[in-house]
C-alpha cells in the first residue's frame, strides 16, 4: 500500500451490543490499511454498549486519523447512517454493524480492488460464521449453529445467500449486483467498501425504505457495478438478538422499503431501467405465470400493473384458485 493512499472512513451504529462491540472495534484496530478514520454513533443503546466504547477511545485514538464517539437519543439506522455518512471524510466508506467482525485485511484487499477498476462503486467478500462467543461455527438447513462442517448445510453467511437468492445467480457471475436480481430481493454480504462519491448520485437514506442496506444496494445498482471476492473478509455475528430472526418485522421493512423503490422507480428519470427490470422479471416468472393460466391477460396489461403484480408475488402466487387471482 502507497503512503500517500486515501483516508478510508470505518463506520459503526451501535445498538445495545455492550458484549460485541469491542470485538468489533478492534477488528478495525488491526486493519492493515493504515489510512483509517472511525466514527461510531450509539444510537441509544440501553446497556453498557456507550461505555465499552469509551474503554477503547485512548487506543483509537492513537490508531486512526480521526476518531469521533457519538451517543445519541435512539433515531432509527436510517438517520444514524446519513449522519455518519455525512460525518465521514474518507474516499470511502466501510461499514460494520456493532456486533460483527472484520477480518484484518478486508479494507485492504477491497481498497486494492476499487482503486484499480473504476467501473465499480462497491467490494464485498467471503462472510463466515461465528457465534456469541467469537467461535467460528456453520448452520445447519433451519439455520441453527452447527459446530461440524461436515455434516453442515451452509458453512458461511455467504454460500447460504449464494444458494438461496431467488435470482437463482452464483457470486461470480456477471449479474452479481444488477438491479434487475436484486429486485427479487437483496442477497448481497455483509461488510463491504463503498465509494463515497456514490452517495453524491444516490442521496440520504429514506426512513421510508427502512431496510437501509437493501435500500442502498439497489441505489447504488442503478448507477454503478458491485463485485465479490471469495476471500474471507468478514465475520457476520449468529446470536440470540439478530434482527432477520425477527421475521414478521423484517417483512414489513422489506414491504415498506419496496413501496419506496416503487415510486422512485415509476419516475421518468428512471423509465428504461423499469422498462428493463420488467422484461427480466417476466422472464423470471414466465414459468410460473404459465402455469397459473393467465400469462396471456397479464400481457395486455400496463408496465405499471405488471410491475406492481410481480411485485406483490409473494401474495399472488402462492394461491391456488383462479377466484383469488388478480390479473
Amino acid at each position: 500500500m502507497m503512503p500517500d493512499s486515501p483516508v478510508i472512513s470505518v463506520i459503526i451504529s451501535s445498538y445495545n451490543h455492550e458484549n460485541y462491540i469491542k470485538d468489533t472495534i478492534r477488528s478495525i484496530i488491526r486493519q492493515t490499511y493504515k489510512n483509517l478514520e472511525l466514527i461510531v454513533i450509539d444510537d441509544g443503546s440501553k446497556d453498557k454498549t456507550w461505555e465499552r466504547i469509551n474503554d477503547l477511545r485512548a487506543v483509537c485514538e492513537e490508531r486512526f486519523l480521526r476518531v469521533i464517539f457519538k451517543k445519541q437519543e435512539n433515531k432509527g439506522t436510517c438517520t444514524t447512517m446519513n449522519e455518519l455518512i455525512s460525518l465521514s471524510a474518507g474516499e470511502y466508506t466501510f461499514g460494520i454493524a456493532s456486533d460483527d467482525v472484520a477480518d484484518e485485511r478486508a479494507i485492504e484487499l477491497f481498497y486494492n480492488f476499487l482503486s484499480e477498476n473504476k467501473e465499480y462503486a462497491l467490494v464485498v467478500g467471503e462472510n463466515k460464521l461465528i457465534d456469541a462467543d467469537g467461535c467460528i461455527c456453520y448452520w445447519d438447513k433451519n439455520r441453527n449453529i452447527t459446530y461440524d462442517r461436515e455434516t453442515a448445510e451452509y458453512t458461511s453467511f455467504s454460500s447460504y445467500l449464494e444458494r438461496v437468492n431467488s435470482a437463482g445467480i452464483t457470486f461470480d457471475s456477471e449479474l452479481f449486483g444488477t438491479y434487475e436480481t436484486l429486485m427479487l430481493g437483496n442477497y448481497i454480504p455483509n461488510g463491504y467498501l463503498v465509494r463515497k462519491a456514490i452517495y453524491e448520485l444516490i442521496g440520504q437514506y429514506h426512513t421510508e425504505a427502512p431496510l437501509e442496506d437493501y435500500w442502498l444496494m439497489l441505489q447504488l445498482s442503478k448507477y454503478a457495478r458491485m463485485k465479490f471476492i471469495r476471500e474471507t473478509t468478514f465475520y457476520y455475528r449468529w446470536h440470540a438478538s439478530n434482527t432477520i430472526k425477527n421475521v414478521s418485522r423484517v417483512q414489513d421493512m422489506t414491504r415498506r422499503t419496496y413501496q419506496c423503490e416503487c415510486k422512485l422507480l415509476l419516475s421518468e428519470k428512471h423509465k428504461a431501467l423499469f422498462q428493463r427490470t420488467i422484461q427480466y422479471l417476466e422472464r423470471h416468472y414466465k414459468k410460473m405465470l404459465l402455469s397459473l393460466g393467465f400469462f396471456e391477460i397479464y400481457k395486455t396489461r400496463s408496465l405499471e400493473y405488471k410491475y406492481m403484480c410481480i411485485k406483490i408475488k409473494n401474495t399472488v402466487f402462492k394461491f391456488k384458485y383462479k377466484k383469488y387471482y388478480i390479473f
